[in-house]
């Protein structure tokens, strides 16, 4: 499922309370461990690849074209931006 199918099936029930997007996560979760009472939270490093190759070994605009196509709507209700290395 995309995942505007998947916070409206969540709304159905209960709406969330947020919806973090992935380049602001640091300082949004940062902020409702604050607000929860819990404080600083550790930095998290980045984990090592654990898989053969990287995505970025098989990434290609074709791929791209075919997730914009089949996510057109996360695309758009997320702001998604192509995706690149680092």
């Amino acid at each position: 499922a995309t995942q505007s199918k998947t916070l409206e099936g969540f709304a159905e029930f209960a709406l969330p309370d947020a919806v973090i997007r992935e380049g602001d996560s640091a300082l949004d979760i940062q902020r409702l461990a604050s607000q929860a009472g819990a404080g600083a939270l550790p930095d998290i490093a980045p984990q090592a690849d654990d898989t053969p190759f990287t995505l970025a070994d098989i990434y290609d605009a074709d791929i791209e074209k075919r997730a914009r196509s089949t996510y057109a709507r996360d695309y758009v209700t997320f702001g998604f931006e192509d995706w690149s290395p680092g």
